[in-house]
């Protein structure tokens, strides 16, 4: 059990960050939830308080649609959250460089 609870919290901790870094210009916790096909968002309030949990097909979701590193889900290696060898698109490149020039300024 402390696994899976270990796990949601990781995939917790990866779509509060996704939404604070609008990762894939995701603007809130119900559209990373939508991506994932979690679609009982109610729901979440039960896997915050670790009464419900997310699945696998969930965890595959978001480390094939957001890049998020398997590893650092399932905790089985001390690794960062995002693949390392994630191809980025023109576009995404872009706006990673306007959200660090409006942090600068």
């Amino acid at each position: 059990m402390a696994s899976t609870q270990l796990h949601n919290k990781r995939m917790l901790e990866a779509m509060d960050f996704i939404v604070k870094h609008r990762v894939k210009q995701c603007n809130d916790e119900d559209e990373c939830l939508k991506k994932i096909g979690y679609v009982n968002k109610n729901n979440i309030y039960q896997v915050r308080k670790g009464t419900r949990g997310f699945t696998h097909q969930h965890i595959s979701k978001m480390c094939s649609y957001y890049g998020v590193d398997a590893n650092f889900i399932y905790v089985l290696a001390h690794k960062t959250m995002f693949r390392q060898n994630q191809v980025q698109t023109p576009i995404e490149l872009l706006q990673q460089a306007l959200n660090l020039m409006q942090k600068k300024k």
